[in-house]
């Protein structure tokens, strides 16, 4: 497990850890060695985030998670409808 930094505040690896732990509960496949987890890891995790920037990322990461989902995934019947996402 990652080490807090000098502060006692939690370090980079250990906030990107935690939010991959959440993404895959999410259902979400959040591999550590993918560009998003590269950005998340450069991130300061003592730096004074406003908490409307930190919701409006999320939704903006969630509907991009998404939507690399969806066009992993086969097309489907033309008679299915799609389901909606009820993760949230």
């Amino acid at each position: 497990m990652p080490q807090p930094g000098p502060s006692g505040a939690p370090s980079s690896a250990a906030v990107l850890d935690r939010l991959t732990d959440v993404a895959r509960r999410r259902g979400i496949d959040a591999a550590a060695d993918t560009p998003v987890a590269d950005l998340l890891a450069a991130i300061d995790p003592q730096a004074l985030v406003p908490q409307h920037l930190v919701l409006m990322a999320g939704a903006v990461l969630a509907f991009v998670f998404r939507y690399d989902r969806m066009l992993a995934e086969p097309a489907s019947d033309a008679g299915e409808l799609p389901i909606a996402d009820r993760s949230i």
